[in-house]
């Protein structure tokens, strides 16, 4: 047991044996559910209320891009962070 105040970092991977998404199938993940909010035109972008256009722009440039962590997308991209932290 343990009796002090502990922090365990853990690394991305460790979700993946809970059937969650790691790196391209994440990515792939993210880009899909955005276009079929735009393409259903519902969901969360219509909630929050963003431009779609910007969207269209995020899809393409995240889908292009070499980095299949999101993090690592928007800390280049800092324009995207809403919609990537909305993901």
């Amino acid at each position: 047991m343990i009796n002090v105040p502990t922090v365990l970092v853990l690394g991305a991977g460790s979700s993946k044996p809970y059937g969650y998404p790691i790196g391209s199938r994440l990515k792939n993940d993210i880009i899909a559910e955005l276009q079929l909010s735009l393409d259903t035109d519902s969901g969360w972008i219509n909630e929050l209320d963003i431009d779609k256009e910007l969207v269209k722009e995020f899809i393409k440039k995240f889908d292009r891009s070499p980095k299949s962590s999101i993090d690592s997308f928007l800390a280049q991209q800092k324009k995207y962070t809403e919609i990537g932290k909305s993901q």
